[in-house]
């Protein structure tokens, strides 16, 4: 940079430099004084032009742009390699310094294993449901809609218990109960007198029978001995017809005939499958409301259970109609056409042996249930049986059991409904209905699809573990500390073996090749500081030497301090390459302010300040008053102040003073107010 040169040119001034060297202090007329009894003083100058150069004071400090103070960011973890010392340079990419690695590795393992956490979490938000969800889901809102119809239908039974239907039932019931104890009564009686006139007249009458019978088959034994009648014969030919029309039709195949019976047979059936299944029904629902005992439900299911296989066999039946012959079939009818004709040719040629040993069979049977009918006729002689009184009686007591249930089964219908029974089927009702909405909402929440808020969520710590992960990373990497940039160690913060944590600087490294200074501009001056001004820059730490530099930051943010409000100036130093200067020096800066070249100036303790703005007093004649004359000021350097209106060159300027006698008689040391410094090239 080009060093500023400035040329000055400086009027005589015998008043002032008298006074200076007297070492009185000028007051402006128009400022306070503490001295008492002042005395008036006049220096009249001459308006004429020159050149002018304003600048500010301030003081400042060497710093280095490039410093940097490194740290871990960790808590309390152990230093276990430390590479440098105070005053040493490294390059950008040295190890400076290293902290035991253990936990940071730890924590990487740790929120590694968060993240998959997290991106499973985000799997499981994006994909809640399955098709088999979806199914089941609704599989269980259709069964909670059945659950639900079914409590209703309960609760509808038990706020009407007894219909018109069970009413007549139950009272059915009772009339049966009353019927069965007077047959089991009845019974009893029998039991009691089993030999009544009629009972010996009946036994009497089988034996006769069985002497009837007996006298029969020995007249056909004698038949048998002589020979087949003419009946006999035809007979056995009207057999041997038939069984030759079974197998002619066995040949032509099913009858329509035949199939239509065996359908209606088969449609019989399942009526009465049916009528089994709704009787069984309406007693078995009786049994559950205690209406009827157990034992009739069993019954019902006995019943249904017959029914059952009466349809399987009408099916059976039905299935052989329609079905044709097998081989085996006709053969077997053949077969009986051929057992015809042998029959009736033992009969064209009987009596044989067989039809003789049968005769002779049915004589031996006929004797035997002569026996057996005289055996009889004699219990019946003998008087009762006291095991069957026994049995008797005891089918009385269980009739009357019966009729006792059936009577308070029907009290039990005429009563109405019971208010406890009514109380848990409305609660059923009502768990059923808390149930069916439990099971919509589930099914519309399947159906909607993942929740956004919780995918958005899931999303979130997807990223904030990724974060966490990337930052655990970093830490761990950060764990050797390396030169950000080529620079000179200014500071060593810690030793190895030192727990260090985020406050502990290690390591303090500032590139001193590139030096500036920070001036301490405060807040009257800095409204005059402008980018790029220049700047002369000395140091007490070696004097007589002189730097140049200029501003490359007017900052908008002071710092307050002692109540004054200072902003800190950034300014480049040029020249000092060889000179040995350390961050913190302090040093003695003139920043140039303004600069003006061959324009009108006077004093600047001329220039007052009036009412309605700046006025100079001005002199015509020695012998002439002085007169108030409003001026435009411009640049000023606390000595001088540039008019830009109101004077002309040669106009004479009045200065007045006012000074203390004591300060007059002591001659107290002193500057004139507002003197700035000379700026020399």
């Amino acid at each position: 940079m080009q060093r500023l040169k400035r040329v000055l040119k400086w009027w005589p001034l015998p008043l002032g430099v008298v006074l200076v060297a007297a070492g009185v202090v000028f007051v402006p007329k128009w400022l306070p004084t503490r001295a008492s009894e002042p005395t008036d003083l006049t220096q009249i100058f001459t308006a004429q032009r020159g050149n002018l150069v304003a600048a500010i004071t301030p003081t400042g400090e060497v710093y280095a742009p490039r410093q940097v103070d490194l740290s871990f960011d960790v808590n309390k973890i152990e230093l276990i390699e430390l590479n440098v010392v105070p005053g040493q340079k490294v390059k950008a990419g040295d190890v400076l310094a290293r902290i035991d690695p253990t936990d940071l590795e730890r924590a990487v393992i740790q929120a590694e294993a968060d993240l998959t956490v997290a991106q499973d979490n985000l799997e499981k938000a994006q994909n809640p449901y399955t098709e088999l969800d979806l199914t089941q889901a609704r599989v269980a809102v259709k069964q909670a809609e059945v659950a639900l119809e079914e409590a209703k239908e309960k609760l509808e039974e038990v706020q009407n218990p007894a219909s018109e239907l069970d009413l007549t039932q139950a009272r059915l019931s009772v009339t049966q109960a009353k019927v069965a104890l007077e047959e089991a009564k009845e019974n009893l009686e029998e039991v009691r007198n089993p030999a009544s006139e009629l009972d010996l007249a009946e036994a009497r009458l089988a034996v006769d029978q069985a002497k009837t019978k007996l006298e029969e088959a020995k007249e056909n034994l004698a038949k048998v001995k002589a020979g087949p009648t003419e009946a006999e014969l035809a007979s056995a030919e009207a057999a041997l017809a038939t069984s030759q029309e079974n197998y002619e039709k066995l040949l032509a195949g099913p009858d329509p005939k035949d199939v239509e019976q065996a359908k209606l047979r088969l449609d019989q059936a399942k009526n009465s499958l049916w009528s089994a299944q709704l009787n069984r029904d309406a007693t078995c629902g009786s049994v559950a409301h205690g209406a009827a005992p157990k034992s009739s439900c069993d019954t019902a299911n006995v019943q249904v259970l017959n029914a059952e296989i009466s349809v399987r066999l009408a099916e059976i039946s039905y299935q052989q109609a329609q079905a044709s012959p097998s081989e085996a079939e006709i053969a077997n009818a053949a077969a009986q056409v051929q057992q015809a004709k042998e029959k009736l040719e033992e009969l064209r040629n009987s009596p044989d042996a067989l039809a003789l040993a049968q005769a002779e069979a049915q004589v031996s049977q006929a004797e035997y249930e002569l026996a057996k009918a005289q055996e009889v006729l004699a219990e019946l002689e003998a008087g009762p049986d006291p095991l069957e009184v026994a049995q008797a009686e005891t089918q009385v007591s269980q009739a009357g059991y019966e009729l006792a249930k059936a009577q308070e089964a029907l009290a039990e219908l005429e009563a109405g409904p019971d208010p406890l029974e009514v109380a848990q089927a409305e609660a059923q009702v009502a768990q059923a209905e808390y149930e069916l909405a439990k099971a919509k909402d589930n099914l519309a929440e399947i159906e909607a699809g993942p929740d956004p808020k919780e995918v958005e969520t899931a999303k979130a710590k997807v990223i904030s573990a990724q974060a966490a992960l990337e930052k655990a990373q970093a830490a761990l990497e950060a764990a050797t500390m390396v030169a950000p940039f080529d620079g000179t160690v200014i500071s060593v913060g810690a030793e190895v073996g030192d727990l260090v944590s985020s406050n502990t600087i290690i390591v303090t490294l500032a590139d001193l090749t590139n030096l500036r200074v920070r001036a301490f501009v405060d807040e009257t001056d800095i409204s005059k500081v402008e980018l790029g001004q220049e700047v002369e820059i000395t140091f007490d730490a070696f004097p007589g030497k002189r730097f140049w530099g200029e501003v490359l930051e007017v900052p908008l943010q002071g710092t307050l301090s002692q109540n004054i409000l200072i902003y800190e100036v950034p300014i480049s130093l040029e020249g000092a390459e060889d000179v040995p200067l350390k961050p913190g020096m302090t040093a003695n800066l003139t920043i140039i302010v303004g600069r003006r070249e061959d324009v009108l100036l006077v004093p600047a303790l001329a220039v007052q300040q009036g009412e309605e703005g700046y006025v100079v007093m001005v002199q015509d004649t020695p012998e002439g008053p002085a007169v108030a004359t409003p001026v435009e000021v411009g640049l000023s350097d606390g000595i001088y102040t540039e008019i830009v209106s109101g004077l002309i060159e040669g106009d004479r300027v009045v200065v007045e003073y006012q000074a203390s006698e004591q300060q007059i008689r002591g001659f107290g040391g002193g500057i004139i107010p507002g003197a700035g410094r000379m700026i020399k090239p």
